[in-house]
Protein backbone atom coordinates (compact mmCIF):
# COMPACT_ATOMS: atom_id res chain seq x y z
CA UNK A 1 0.00 0.00 0.00
CA UNK A 2 1.29 3.50 -0.75
CA UNK A 3 1.69 5.79 2.28
CA UNK A 4 -1.36 7.86 3.20
CA UNK A 5 -1.13 11.64 2.85
CA UNK A 6 -3.79 13.12 5.17
CA UNK A 7 -5.40 16.43 4.31
CA UNK A 8 -7.64 17.87 1.61
CA UNK A 9 -7.54 16.47 -1.94
CA UNK A 10 -6.23 18.84 -4.63
CA UNK A 11 -8.76 19.21 -7.46
CA UNK A 12 -6.97 21.67 -9.74
CA UNK A 13 -3.38 22.93 -9.94
CA UNK A 14 -2.56 25.94 -12.11
CA UNK A 15 1.09 27.00 -12.23
CA UNK A 16 0.21 29.89 -14.58
CA UNK A 17 3.19 28.93 -16.78
CA UNK A 18 1.70 28.60 -20.28
CA UNK A 19 1.00 31.82 -22.17
CA UNK A 20 -1.86 32.85 -24.45
CA UNK A 21 -0.76 36.33 -25.49
CA UNK A 22 -0.13 38.38 -22.32
CA UNK A 23 -2.25 36.12 -20.09
CA UNK A 24 -1.62 32.66 -18.65
CA UNK A 25 -3.69 30.05 -20.53
CA UNK A 26 -6.69 29.60 -20.21
CA UNK A 27 -7.29 32.76 -18.13
CA UNK A 28 -9.26 35.58 -19.80
CA UNK A 29 -9.05 39.26 -18.88
CA UNK A 30 -12.60 40.61 -18.42
CA UNK A 31 -11.86 44.02 -16.86
CA UNK A 32 -8.93 46.23 -15.91
CA UNK A 33 -5.29 45.30 -16.35
CA UNK A 34 -3.63 41.93 -15.73
CA UNK A 35 -0.78 39.99 -17.34
CA UNK A 36 1.65 37.14 -16.90
CA UNK A 37 4.56 38.22 -14.69
CA UNK A 38 7.85 36.94 -13.30
CA UNK A 39 7.69 35.68 -9.71
CA UNK A 40 10.27 34.90 -7.06
CA UNK A 41 10.79 31.40 -8.56
CA UNK A 42 13.70 31.67 -11.02
CA UNK A 43 12.29 31.38 -14.54
CA UNK A 44 8.73 30.82 -13.29
CA UNK A 45 5.66 32.82 -14.25
CA UNK A 46 2.67 34.01 -12.27
CA UNK A 47 0.03 36.68 -12.89
CA UNK A 48 -0.21 40.28 -11.70
CA UNK A 49 -3.66 41.85 -11.40
CA UNK A 50 -3.96 45.61 -10.94
CA UNK A 51 -6.75 47.25 -8.94
CA UNK A 52 -10.02 46.78 -10.81
CA UNK A 53 -8.76 43.73 -12.72
CA UNK A 54 -11.04 40.74 -13.19
CA UNK A 55 -9.83 37.50 -14.79
CA UNK A 56 -11.70 34.24 -15.32
CA UNK A 57 -10.87 30.62 -16.10
CA UNK A 58 -13.34 27.98 -17.31
CA UNK A 59 -13.57 24.83 -15.13
CA UNK A 60 -16.15 22.70 -16.98
CA UNK A 61 -18.12 21.37 -14.03
CA UNK A 62 -15.33 20.15 -11.73
CA UNK A 63 -16.98 18.52 -8.67
CA UNK A 64 -16.24 20.17 -5.31
CA UNK A 65 -17.33 18.20 -2.24
CA UNK A 66 -18.68 20.01 0.79
CA UNK A 67 -18.31 17.28 3.37
CA UNK A 68 -17.23 18.58 6.77
CA UNK A 69 -14.08 20.51 5.75
CA UNK A 70 -14.25 23.98 4.22
CA UNK A 71 -13.05 23.97 0.61
CA UNK A 72 -10.13 26.29 -0.01
CA UNK A 73 -7.75 27.80 -2.54
CA UNK A 74 -4.05 27.46 -1.74
CA UNK A 75 -1.89 29.99 -3.53
CA UNK A 76 1.27 32.01 -3.42
CA UNK A 77 0.25 35.68 -3.32
CA UNK A 78 1.51 39.16 -2.64
CA UNK A 79 -0.82 42.16 -2.47
CA UNK A 80 0.15 45.82 -2.20
CA UNK A 81 -1.06 47.64 0.89
CA UNK A 82 -4.72 48.54 0.25
CA UNK A 83 -5.35 45.76 -2.31
CA UNK A 84 -7.58 42.74 -1.73
CA UNK A 85 -7.67 39.60 -3.89
CA UNK A 86 -11.18 38.20 -4.17
CA UNK A 87 -11.67 34.63 -5.30
CA UNK A 88 -15.04 33.46 -6.62
CA UNK A 89 -16.40 30.43 -8.40
CA UNK A 90 -19.57 30.23 -10.43
CA UNK A 91 -20.98 26.85 -9.46
CA UNK A 92 -24.11 24.70 -9.62
CA UNK A 93 -25.89 22.53 -7.09
CA UNK A 94 -28.70 20.39 -8.51
CA UNK A 95 -29.11 22.84 -11.39
CA UNK A 96 -29.24 25.92 -9.13
CA UNK A 97 -26.56 28.63 -9.50
CA UNK A 98 -24.32 29.11 -6.46
CA UNK A 99 -21.45 31.51 -5.76
CA UNK A 100 -18.49 30.18 -3.79
CA UNK A 101 -16.10 32.87 -2.55
CA UNK A 102 -13.25 34.03 -0.30
CA UNK A 103 -10.66 36.82 -0.14
CA UNK A 104 -7.16 37.63 1.08
CA UNK A 105 -4.86 40.58 1.68
CA UNK A 106 -1.80 38.33 2.11
CA UNK A 107 1.73 39.51 1.53
CA UNK A 108 1.11 43.07 2.67
CA UNK A 109 4.17 44.68 4.12
CA UNK A 110 6.22 47.83 4.23
CA UNK A 111 8.52 48.27 1.25
CA UNK A 112 8.98 45.31 -1.05
CA UNK A 113 6.12 42.85 -1.35
CA UNK A 114 6.64 39.34 -0.05
CA UNK A 115 4.93 36.42 -1.73
CA UNK A 116 3.36 34.24 0.94
CA UNK A 117 1.89 30.77 0.91
CA UNK A 118 -1.76 31.41 1.75
CA UNK A 119 -4.89 29.31 2.17
CA UNK A 120 -8.16 31.11 1.44
CA UNK A 121 -11.16 29.34 2.97
CA UNK A 122 -14.18 29.38 0.69
CA UNK A 123 -17.81 29.72 1.69
CA UNK A 124 -21.03 28.99 -0.16
CA UNK A 125 -23.85 30.84 1.64
CA UNK A 126 -27.18 29.02 1.46
CA UNK A 127 -25.62 25.64 0.65
CA UNK A 128 -26.09 22.84 3.17
CA UNK A 129 -23.39 20.18 3.53
CA UNK A 130 -22.89 17.42 2.72
CA UNK A 131 -23.30 18.06 -1.00
CA UNK A 132 -21.27 18.36 -4.18
CA UNK A 133 -21.07 21.54 -6.21
CA UNK A 134 -20.03 21.69 -9.85
CA UNK A 135 -17.49 24.48 -10.48
CA UNK A 136 -17.96 26.13 -13.88
CA UNK A 137 -15.80 29.25 -13.71
CA UNK A 138 -12.95 30.57 -11.54
CA UNK A 139 -12.88 34.34 -11.01
CA UNK A 140 -10.05 36.43 -9.53
CA UNK A 141 -10.43 40.15 -8.98
CA UNK A 142 -8.50 42.85 -7.15
CA UNK A 143 -10.30 45.59 -5.27
CA UNK A 144 -8.94 48.58 -3.42
CA UNK A 145 -5.68 50.32 -4.31
CA UNK A 146 -2.62 48.54 -5.71
CA UNK A 147 -1.99 45.16 -7.28
CA UNK A 148 -1.73 41.48 -6.34
CA UNK A 149 0.64 38.93 -7.85
CA UNK A 150 -0.43 35.28 -7.68
CA UNK A 151 1.37 32.01 -8.42
CA UNK A 152 0.64 28.30 -8.10
CA UNK A 153 -3.13 28.29 -7.60
CA UNK A 154 -4.66 25.10 -6.16
CA UNK A 155 -8.31 24.26 -5.46
CA UNK A 156 -8.64 22.04 -2.36
CA UNK A 157 -11.74 19.88 -2.01
CA UNK A 158 -14.14 20.18 0.93
CA UNK A 159 -13.53 16.59 1.97
CA UNK A 160 -10.77 15.18 4.13
CA UNK A 161 -8.39 12.28 3.58
CA UNK A 162 -8.05 10.32 6.81
CA UNK A 163 -5.31 7.80 7.46
CA UNK A 164 -5.82 4.69 9.55
CA UNK A 165 -3.12 3.82 12.06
Amino acid sequence: CPPCDPGQPELVYDGLESLCGRMPCPWVLEAGSAASAATFHAGARGMTLDAGARVTRPLAGIPLALDGVAPAVHLLVSCDRGATLRIHFDARESGTSVVVSGETRAGIGAGEAVIQSTVVTLSAPGVTAPTTLLLDRWILEVTGVGACTVDELRILDGSEIRCDG
